[in-house]
């Protein structure tokens, strides 16, 4: 019920929004989606709910947040040279983040 809901507001929100609200509740709607597919079980399509999440994230945040879940679905389903990939991509970001805030190694 949870899935189709979170469903539902992406049919309703499109990828080309420009109302913040509604961009960040499509964003939220796809990843909520992602993890709860990955609960019940479908990988494949909890996989591709946080690959799009991935594309249509608009913050650094965002996209190291869809990295660590795309590294831990493809992990989940025995790609583990993609997620390798994902979790470094989500490091490398991570790191030039906190340069930029400021932040020390």
């Amino acid at each position: 019920q949870a899935i189709q809901h979170y469903t539902d507001v992406l049919g309703q929100v499109g990828p080309n929004s420009t109302d913040p609200t509604a961009r960040e509740t499509r964003l939220t709607a796809l990843c909520e989606r992602g993890r709860l597919l990955g609960l019940v079980g479908e990988q494949e399509a909890a996989l591709l709910a946080m690959e799009q999440y991935l594309r249509e994230a608009y913050s650094d945040e965002m996209k190291i947040d869809a990295l660590v879940n795309v590294g831990g679905r493809s992990r989940g389903i025995g790609r583990y040279p993609q997620a390798l990939t994902a979790y470094r991509q989500a490091l490398k970001l991570a790191e030039v983040v906190q340069d930029e805030n400021g932040g020390a190694r």
